[in-house]
Formats: structure tokens, C-alpha cells, sequence
């Protein structure tokens, strides 16, 4: 394909460059990267990447990315006689992706949107509230002395048990968990379904999903369903985790999904990136 920049009567994306590059292999650069300023940017034709988004894999041809650079920073790509693609960020194309890729067209399948509610945690979490707020309003001033409690650290998860228990669970047929980049961490569903590609890219969707979600009074996202005409999957996601759960027939049970959505919570906490330690001086 000749095009190398988007026409004005389209859609583009627009990329950081620096980042792009980063992410060639050797035999495709010729120079320092980091030279580049993070304000330069890499613009290409939306349609050249909108396709390929399903198989979780991103790349366009050398002659079309050449095309694409600043003319400024053009030197520093260079083709091989392979002509290898070049393959793009995954990451940095979603979070550049325009808010109108997410919306459905008429002849595409619909997801549903799953309300907030209410686990045993945020039910025992509101009764604690109120019980504090009593306690604090008729409790006398004391000069007690301060201990201080250190706290139980909470039992490493297994993601190999929480597959476990969630395929266990009615409505469900297969599992898989990956981290919020992508990569598999437990479990994996049916071959033939061929969903690799579309388990890559979920967390970036759902991220995107519950930033539009948030603008509203639903409540939080709980789960993103996308049911097809063969069958239907479920994803959520907290953290850097992300469940894909493939429905054994038509939806889930609010039961399921709610014990589904605990499961990834606590998971999500076992991988959760700690925090730098604060050092008073």
C-alpha cells in the first residue's frame, strides 16, 4: 500500500516516535534514538492499523513507515533487504487509539455493561464505616498510649487456583488470566475459538471503557461482555489483571460474576506494584 500519510478526508494516529523506534530491532535502525525529542511525533492513516488490532499484533510496511517519518529523523530508519515489516508498539498504539475506534457499529456484535454492585467486602467495609462513626461521636478523649500494630501479610494468591475455582463456577466454561500488557499468566481457553488476540488487547479496552464510565452515575465497570453468534466472553479487570472468562451458555450468574470479579481483586493485589517506601528525614 502506497499510502504514507492520511489522506485529509480520514482518520489518523498519531504515535510518539521516540517510543516507536525504541522498539525496532537493530537491523532496522541506523542511529541514536534517544536524540529524539518526546514531542516528536509519528502520524499514519488509522486504516492501516484498525484491522489488524483483533490479532493483537501491529506492523506496517518499511516503504509506508519511511514515508511516515519526519524528514528530520528519516535517516535513522533504514530497510533491510528482506523488506521486514515494522512492527509497532502495542501499547502505544492503544493508548493513542481516538475514543470513536471503541464504539460499535450497527453490524457489529454489542457487549453489555454489567452494574456495580455490592460483594460481601463492601457490605462488611459499610458496616464497619458506620460502626466507627458511632463509636468515634460517644467515645471520651483518653490518654492511652499508642500501639502500634503491624500488620498480617495477606497469603500469596496462586493464579493457577483462582482459574481453578472460577472454571469451577457455574456458567463457566474456560478462563484465562493475563497482565494488563498482554502476557499470559494462568489458564488459557479453547484453541479453536482462537482468541489470543483478542484477550491481548482487553485490558487496553476495558481501561478505556471504564475511563467513559467513570463520567458517569452507572457506577463503576465491573465487567465488559462481548457476546457473539457463538458464543459469549467476559472480561474483568483490576489492577494489572485482567480474566477473560468464557461463558459456558448464554450469561453468566450475577453469583459468578460476582465471585469472579473478588477473585481477580485479590489477584490483583498479590501482583500489585509496590510502592517506594517513604524515608523521613
Amino acid at each position: 500500500e502506497a499510502a504514507s500519510a492520511p489522506a485529509k478526508d480520514e482518520t489518523p494516529i498519531t504515535l510518539s516516535l521516540r517510543v516507536v523506534l525504541q522498539n525496532l530491532p537493530a537491523f532496522q535502525l541506523n542511529g541514536d534514538v534517544f536524540a529524539i525529542s518526546d514531542q516528536d511525533r509519528l502520524t499514519l492513516p488509522l486504516r492501516l492499523i484498525e484491522t489488524q488490532l483483533a490479532s493483537g499484533r501491529v506492523s506496517i510496511l518499511p516503504d509506508v513507515f519511511q514515508a511516515a517519518l519526519p524528514e528530520k529523523h528519516r535517516d535513522l530508519f533504514q530497510i533491510d533487504e528482506a523488506k521486514t515489516p515494522v512492527a509497532l508498539p502495542l501499547e502505544e498504539v492503544l493508548k493513542n487509539l481516538p475514543a470513536t475506534i471503541l464504539k460499535l457499529r450497527d453490524d457489529q456484535e454489542g457487549f453489555a455493561l454489567d452494574n456495580d454492585f455490592e460483594t460481601p467486602f463492601s457490605i462488611k467495609a459499610k458496616e464497619d464505616a458506620q460502626r466507627f462513626a458511632g463509636d468515634k461521636a460517644t467515645e471520651q478523649p483518653a490518654a492511652e498510649a499508642k500501639i502500634e500494630v503491624t500488620p498480617v501479610a495477606e497469603k500469596r494468591i496462586d493464579p493457577k487456583e483462582v482459574v481453578a475455582q472460577a472454571s469451577a463456577l457455574a456458567g463457566v466454561k474456560a478462563c484465562a488470566i493475563t497482565f494488563s500488557d498482554g502476557l499470559s499468566l494462568a489458564g488459557e481457553l479453547p484453541e479453536n475459538i482462537a482468541a489470543q488476540g483478542l484477550c491481548a488487547i482487553a485490558p487496553a479496552i476495558l481501561e478505556r471503557v471504564a475511563q467513559h464510565v467513570h463520567e458517569t452515575k452507572l457506577g463503576s465497570l465491573v465487567a465488559v461482555t462481548i457476546y457473539t453468534s457463538g458464543s459469549a466472553l467476559s472480561f474483568f479487570a483490576q489492577g494489572n489483571i485482567c480474566m477473560t472468562a468464557l461463558h459456558a451458555e448464554g450469561s453468566l450468574p450475577p453469583q459468578t460474576r460476582t465471585q469472579i470479579a473478588e477473585l481477580v481483586e485479590k489477584l490483583s493485589r498479590t501482583y500489585a506494584q509496590p510502592e517506594a517506601p517513604h524515608v523521613d528525614h
